[in-house]
């Protein structure tokens, strides 16, 4: 007995080293993690075209996180996709997940989503279009964004042209697809809702003598791709600040929410809405 309690206190001191130690490495192990959530520094990326509402939205969102961003005037896509390969821009926000660009970046989870229609001049054979890569459309011509990625129906269209006359580019954007439309270059081309609501309240005669087939043929999923530089811990902080900073509003800039912040799958026809296409 005696011997039992004269070796208490040496056990004691034993057990007693041995929390402390454990808690010195986890405090260690905790601040290593926390310091890989460390904003990057000296973040380059891009601003949309006459979009201030977005800018605004991924500027907070960066702001969030904790990230001092040089914002560039704004740059084509796939002028944007190079950069992004070069590791010469750090992000980009707005784009559709694909495999193709998932090899030389990492998506974010999915933010917001919107739908694509065609869209014709008022006198255009592809009104009459009720099938994809029917006779009609077979026998019209198309106008598609460069750089720009849709669905892989459309933009198989760009590599085989067999449902379609001919393919047309617009160097730009959708709004300048919008622009060759209406000097009827072209019969047809595929809008966002979320592009066609607004300019027809911002711009209403951008769009004059254009036919909105409100079809909804694909639900696109967009995110923002990050350079592969850049760890896993950073897309985590983005994802973690882009679900609080989204539930402060039912939109986005007029884009719908991604309800789920884990949802990956991208262009799915809306079955419900989209005929034989």
């Amino acid at each position: 007995m005696n011997y039992s309690n004269a070796r208490k206190p040496y056990w004691l001191q034993i057990a007693l080293s041995f929390v402390l130690w454990s808690f010195a490495i986890w405090c260690l192990a905790f601040v290593a993690f926390a310091s890989s959530y460390a904003c990057p520094a000296k973040l380059t990326a891009s601003l949309f075209k006459n979009d201030s509402c977005v800018d605004a939205w991924q500027q907070e969102l960066m702001a969030r996180v904790g990230c001092d961003v040089t914002w560039l005037e704004y740059i084509p896509v796939r002028r944007k996709l190079e950069l992004l390969k070069n590791g010469k821009l750090d992000f980009a926000f707005g784009l559709t997940r694909t495999k193709e660009r998932e090899k030389f970046g990492n998506f974010t989870n999915d933010i917001i989503s919107h739908y694509y229609s065609i869209v014709a001049h008022k006198e255009s054979k592809a009104l009459n279009i009720t099938s994809w890569c029917d006779d009609v459309m077979k026998d019209s011509d198309v106008i598609l964004p460069l750089g720009s990625f849709i669905n892989e129906d459309v933009d198989a269209l760009s590599k085989n042209s067999t449902c379609v006359k001919s393919v047309i580019y617009a160097p730009l954007s959708s709004y300048q697809a919008a622009a060759m439309l209406k000097k009827k270059r072209a019969d047809f081309t595929f809008i966002s809702n979320v592009m066609w609501n607004r300019k027809i309240v911002e711009s209403p005669e951008m769009l004059e003598g254009l036919v909105f087939l409100d079809q909804k043929l694909w639900l696109d999923k967009v995110a923002l791709l990050v350079s592969k530089k850049h760890p896993p811990a950073f897309i985590d902080a983005i994802n973690e600040q882009a679900t609080l900073l989204l539930e402060e509003s039912e939109t986005l800039c007029g884009f719908s929410k991604i309800e789920s912040d884990k949802s990956i799958v991208t262009n799915e026809p809306n079955q419900e809405n989209k005929p034989k296409y």
